[in-house]
């Protein structure tokens, strides 16, 4: 019965607010994961920043990186920074995928940004993003999570570059903001 009144709206971008940046992915073996997000005591659990850092403890320091409120003891922590500002390009740029963990915190808006930019997400599938082209971990397997972000690391840079443009043109056919205005449009005018 709640499947008749619910519907799914997924979330749209204004992509040209956030420029491809990412045009060379690091050396094999040299990649870099970024988090972006913050972790407030009532949404902890929804983030699962906790098994974040138990992945990043299976890499090297500064394998990862965070922007936002959190500290990480493995991470190289930027703190908020402007996402829109050149200084803070410069740093996502450094970085080749983004990533998210968490449990139930659906369609998170970083990714999206981070697609336009130019990484490619490595996240969990409780964050609402399944499409083909998007690199799905598992939920609290660790040493799964850690092979396919291994994988990642040493992939060749012409896939990920495959990967990149397939997630661009996501970007461009479903997760646009014309896209989600006519969803919400139809919604709000559904009888």
């Amino acid at each position: 019965e709640w499947k008749e009144i619910t519907s799914q709206v997924d979330l749209g971008i204004h992509s040209n607010i956030y420029p491809l940046i990412k045009k060379k992915f690091n050396k094999i073996g040299e990649r870099k994961f970024l988090y972006i997000g913050n972790d407030y005591s009532y949404n902890n659990y929804a983030k699962n920043t906790n098994y974040l850092k138990q992945i990043s403890k299976k890499f090297k320091k500064n394998t990862f990186g965070s922007i936002g409120n959190k500290k990480f003891k493995n991470f190289k922590n930027y703190g908020w920074l402007d996402l829109k500002d050149k200084r803070s390009l410069e740093i996502i740029k450094k970085y080749d995928f983004i990533i998210h963990t968490s449990t139930n915190d659906a369609n998170p808006s970083t990714v999206l940004e981070g697609i336009c930019w130019g990484l490619i997400p490595i996240i969990t599938k409780e964050t609402g993003y399944t499409d083909p082209s998007i690199i799905n971990i598992p939920l609290n397997d660790i040493n799964n999570a850690k092979k396919i972000l291994d994988f990642y690391q040493n992939e060749d840079e012409n896939n990920l570059i495959k990967i990149q443009k397939k997630n661009l043109k996501l970007i461009q056919e479903k997760y646009n903001w014309e896209n989600f205005r006519k969803k919400m449009r139809d919604l709000v005018l559904k009888k």
